[in-house]
């Protein structure tokens, strides 16, 4: 645990240093100029401490030269390698010329970080360490020129900084800290051709660049030698760009040309792009608007809401209110549309459906005034009093009509002899056969009525009792249930029937006694002993004392 601590103390302090030289443009122009300077630095450090100063000489040199005002440590660095260097070297040339070396290190510093006491203080020490260590390679006489030498505290400063000047930044340096110095003129005119040759530079890369690079002189150089050639090349560049966007929206969709048109609203295509735009806008409108013409409300409606004031509107809307009358059943509907468009291209189908309905409205109110009449003739010839013995009485039931010749009545005319004329067949009137010829009584109230002259030729046209009750002779031996032992009069008969309406229903036992057959035995009358109130039988309520006429089939003998 104690190594990680001291590995993170070791190392943090390092992290923050390098993340403040990748952030920090006096390290370095961009991003990868800060990170050589990270790497050369360090590999710096780390030989300075390593007394590898032959190794260390190269990093040296590149910070020295691209990096002058990074970081005092490369002056003390540089220093060290000189020193040593003086020191090891066994020839006097060598000695002076690092010596020398050494002495443009410290006055490059006075320059840049303007510390001379600091360096004097440094330069004496070095002084006394290199003759101390050189006096065994020198003469007398080499040995008083170099103590000559060594006894000037500094150079002369001004001439050094001349002497150094290298780029635009040197220049500035001299003439901001000599401006009447000797070598002003020379200065300035170094600094100008250093200005003339960068500007240069700058205008070659735009001359054959992008719009980026053109922009990029004028902004430098507002006023620069090359800015008309230079406003050429960003035109040519701009028109160029400008053509390739309108070859795109020529023949491209409604959204290419959007995009040349947001780009250069005021631009040499605008009138083209603009007419392209909108023959795609009217192209597509035609085709919403072919899908809608024949299509149906749903599709009106799409087209209606995408072109509210679309060029087909009108007919899109005649459309529509056809769609929504067409198959209207009130004639006030078909007029909504003939009287809006008199002209229209669906007036003859409108017409023709209007007349339609009107006639068949018309049927159907004649129907109803004739049923009106019909009914309420019926209900008037449903009066008994009206009856006389021999009158033709009629009863409707969904097969047909029944009719037949009034013959008497009982005491209190609450029953009536008929003789059956017509019938269609396989009807019965409280079990008795509604069979032409036969004779039987019926109750008047249940639903007789002196016949309408249509309804006498109908019966008669649709008699079919004859070959019914043919029919029903032939096969009345094969039933085992018309056979008149089945039940004998006085018999218990019992069934299961029902007590109340749908789902509230409940199941009752029904009970009764036989009291009479029919002719066949085909039908039986019989008394109800106990339903219970309420209950249903075949859709007639039931109660105890009741006689009711039914089939035998679903009865059962019961105690």
């Amino acid at each position: 645990m104690k190594k990680i601590l001291f590995i993170i103390i070791i190392l943090f302090p390092n992290i923050i240093i390098a993340q403040d030289y990748l952030s920090n443009e006096k390290y370095g122009k961009n991003e990868q100029e800060r990170k050589n300077f990270i790497k050369n630095f360090s590999l710096l450090s780390q030989l300075i401490k390593q007394k590898k100063f032959d190794d260390a000489f190269p990093y040296f040199l590149t910070l020295y030269k691209n990096h002058p005002r990074a970081s005092k440590l490369i002056y003390y660095n540089g220093a060290k390698i000189f020193l040593s260097k003086t020191i090891n070297a066994t020839a006097y040339d060598s000695i002076i010329y690092y010596y020398n070396k050494l002495n443009d290190v410290y006055y490059r510093r006075i320059v840049v970080y303007s510390d001379t006491l600091k360096v004097s203080k440094n330069k004496m020490k070095t002084d006394s360490i290199i003759l101390s260590n050189t006096k065994k390679h020198f003469n007398n006489e080499e040995q008083e020129k170099l103590e000559k030498i060594t006894n000037n505290p500094y150079y002369n400063k001004e001439n050094f900084i001349f002497s150094q000047i290298d780029d635009i930044s040197d220049c500035n340096l001299y003439l901001s800290t000599y401006p009447n110095g000797k070598y002003v003129s020379q200065v300035k005119n170094r600094k100008q051709k250093l200005l003339e040759k960068k500007e240069l530079t700058v205008y070659k890369t735009a001359k054959d660049g992008d719009k980026d690079d053109c922009n990029t002189y004028l902004s430098k150089y507002p006023n620069g030698k090359y800015v008309s050639q230079v406003k050429n090349r960003k035109q040519k560049l701009l028109e160029k760009k400008e053509l390739t966007v309108y070859k795109t929206a020529k023949d491209g969709d409604k959204d290419d040309c959007n995009t040349y048109l947001s780009k250069y609203p005021s631009g040499k295509y605008v009138s083209q792009v603009k007419n392209r735009k909108q023959k795609l806008l009217e192209k597509k409108e035609l085709t919403v608007y072919k899908t809608a013409k024949d299509g149906d409300k749903d599709d009106c409606n799409t087209y209606l809401s995408k072109y509210p004031s679309g060029k087909y509107v009108s007919q899109i809307k005649e459309r529509k209110l056809y769609l929504d009358i067409k198959y209207a059943d009130k004639v006030v509907d078909f007029n909504r549309y003939l009287n809006k468009y008199p002209s229209g291209e669906y007036y003859s189908d409108i017409k023709e459906r209007k007349d339609n309905l009107a006639n068949k409205l018309e049927k159907k109110r004649q129907a109803r005034i004739t049923k009106q009449k019909r009914d309420a003739q019926i209900k008037a010839n449903s009066n008994i009093y009206k009856w006389q013995l021999g009158y033709k009485v009629c009863r409707q039931d969904y097969r047909g009509i029944v009719m037949g010749s009034l013959e008497q009545w009982n005491g209190n005319k609450t029953r009536a002899q008929i003789k059956i004329a017509a019938s269609p067949g396989g009807l019965t009137d409280e079990g008795d056969k509604l069979t032409k010829g036969n004779t039987i009584w019926i109750n008047p109230k249940k639903g007789w009525h002196l016949c309408l002259d249509d309804e006498k030729s109908y019966a008669l046209s649709h008699d079919k009792s004859a070959d019914f009750e043919r029919y029903t002779s032939s096969n009345s031996s094969s039933s085992s249930n018309t056979k008149k032992g089945k039940f004998d009069l006085g018999d218990r008969v019992c069934m299961t029937g029902t007590k109340g309406v749908s789902f509230f229903a409940t199941t009752v036992t029904l009970k009764a006694t036989v009291e009479q057959w029919n002719n066949d035995y085909t039908r039986m009358h019989i008394k109800i002993l106990n339903s219970g109130d309420g209950a249903i039988y075949k859709g007639e309520e039931l109660y105890k004392g009741k006689l009711i006429w039914t089939t035998p089939y679903s009865w059962k003998k019961c105690n």
